[in-house]
């Protein structure tokens, strides 16, 4: 049992070295080429996703969301899946009577996530490992993709979100703006509840 424990611990650090090598952050990258301020390393695509999906209240109008993937635009340069490992997943916590719906960044590689502590317990309603959710289709149908939007303007970082629709031909091409990087995201929803409908 130790021996397959520490196998899954070399597994993962495996895959966290190969993800921090590979995994693209345009957000990240700009606030460090730029370094106006003395907190651009706070500044991410993940800090920047959590607070998008929980500013529109996505989980408030669509209750069979269980997170977003960040995904390719159409027509980016770079759609090698390795780099597009960024979860942001929802997170349901319960305090005695109350019911806190959040959101938390997960990579691939990372461990399960749990924030739960004594009375104050968490669920989170998606695939333990994430596997069901790895190749995202881009779907002309859904209407609730997310395109972030990371600009630096004299002195001051600024970051906008709004949701986004396809093309009749399922296409969302990735603006161009001087010292700004845009970001998608796509809806992840509970697949589960198609296999009872079927």
């Amino acid at each position: 049992m130790a021996g397959n424990l520490i196998k899954h611990c070399v597994a993962i650090a495996i895959c966290s070295f190969i993800q921090t090598i590979q995994c693209r952050d345009e957000v990240r990258e700009l606030a460090e080429l730029k370094m106006i301020t003395p907190d651009y390393g706070l500044y991410n695509k993940g800090l920047i996703a959590k607070k998008a999906v929980e500013n529109l209240n996505t989980y408030r109008y669509q209750s069979d969301l269980v997170g977003y993937k960040f995904v390719p635009f159409s027509n980016d340069t770079d759609t090698n899946p390795a780099s597009y490992t960024t979860y942001i997943f929802k997170e349901i916590c319960t305090l005695e009577n109350t019911v806190i719906i959040k959101s938390v960044v997960w990579e691939v590689g990372d461990p399960q996530i749990d924030n739960s502590q004594k009375e104050y317990i968490c669920f989170y309603p998606f695939d333990r490992d994430g596997s069901m959710y790895n190749e995202v289709v881009l779907d002309r149908h859904e209407t609730y993709y997310i395109m972030l939007k990371f600009c630096i303007e004299d002195t001051t970082y600024h970051y906008a979100f709004e949701y986004v629709q396809l093309d009749e031909h399922a296409y969302i091409a990735k603006p161009v703006q001087d010292d700004c990087v845009f970001e998608l995201l796509a809806p992840l929803r509970d697949q589960s509840r198609d296999e009872y409908l079927e």
